[in-house]
C-alpha cells in the first residue's frame, strides 16, 4: 500500500504548483513511484499541465460501480517520467459532467489506487466540499494545508481552515519581509516555502514538472519533503 498525501489550502495559495513540486522531487528518489491527483473539477489545472489528452477522466473512474482492476486504473494515467503519472479531470469536463461520486465510490478508488505507486499525492485545493476531499481529509496519511501570506488565505483560514484536519502548514510563496504572523494559531509552527522566480516562470509556461533549479527554493522543497516522509 502506498503513502497518501492530500493538499488542502487557500484558493490561489499554490496547492497545485506545491504539489506538482513536491511529486516530481519524490519520482526524483530511487525507485520511488509517484501518482498525482488533481481533484479540482471545477477548474481541471491536468488540462493545462499535461500535453496528452488521452487518459481516461478521474470523474468517470470515481462514479465506476464494478471493480477497478489495474488495467482500468491505468487508463487514468497520464506519464510524465517512468516513475511519476498525473491523474485527474480532462478538457471539458466540469462538476455536472460526471454523477457526484459518493463517499463509498471515492473510498473504494483511493483504495485500488493505492496499489499502483509509492506515494500518491492528492491536490485537493479549495474544493473541500466533496467526497473525495471528505474522505483524503479523514484518512490520507498526512494533510497539508497551503496558504499565501495574504489577507485572503487568512480569511479563508480563519472562515474553513481552522476547522479542517491539518497535519503540517505550509505558508507558501513568501517574499523577503513578508508577514507570516496573519496566522497567529500556529504561525511558529508553520514551514514556509519562500518566493521563487524560477516557479514563477514554470506557472507562466505550464511546465511545473520540470526540476527546480533555485537552490533556496529547492532547499526548503527537500526539507518539506522529508517533513512528509
Amino acid at each position: 500500500m502506498s503513502k497518501s498525501i492530500a493538499i488542502v489550502g487557500a484558493p490561489g495559495a499554490g496547492c497545485t504548483s506545491t504539489a506538482a513540486a513536491l511529486a516530481a522531487l519524490t519520482a526524483q528518489q530511487v525507485e520511488t513511484s509517484v501518482l498525482l491527483i488533481f481533484c479540482d473539477s471545477v477548474l481541471p489545472p491536468k488540462s493545462y499541465l499535461c500535453e496528452s489528452q488521452t487518459a481516461e477522466s478521474l470523474g468517470g473512474q470515481l462514479v465506476e460501480a464494478g471493480e477497478l482492476p489495474e488495467g482500468r486504473l491505468l487508463r487514468a494515467v497520464e506519464p510524465i517520467t517512468d516513475y511519476f503519472g498525473v491523474i485527474g479531470y480532462n478538457t471539458g469536463d466540469h462538476r455536472t459532467t460526471f454523477p457526484a461520486p459518493t463517499r463509498g465510490g471515492a473510498e473504494k478508488w483511493c483504495r485500488a489506487i493505492s496499489t499502483l505507486a509509492d506515494i500518491v499525492l492528492y491536490d485537493v485545493g479549495s474544493a473541500v466540499e466533496t467526497a473525495l476531499a471528505a474522505y483524503l481529509l479523514e484518512k490520507a496519511d498526512a494533510v497539508v494545508t497551503v496558504m499565501g501570506a495574504d489577507v485572503k488565505s487568512a480569511a479563508w483560514h480563519k472562515h474553513i481552515g481552522k476547522s479542517l484536519r491539518s497535519d503540517l502548514q505550509v505558508i507558501n510563496n513568501v517574499r523577503k519581509g513578508q508577514p507570516v504572523d496573519l496566522f497567529h494559531d500556529f504561525a511558529n509552527d508553520s514551514f514556509v516555502l519562500p518566493y521563487s522566480s524560477e516557479l514563477q516562470e514554470q506557472l507562466q509556461t505550464l511546465q511545473l514538472f520540470h526540476t527546480i533549479e533555485d537552490r533556496h527554493y529547492r532547499t526548503a522543497l527537500e526539507e518539506l519533503h522529508n517533513r512528509l516522509k
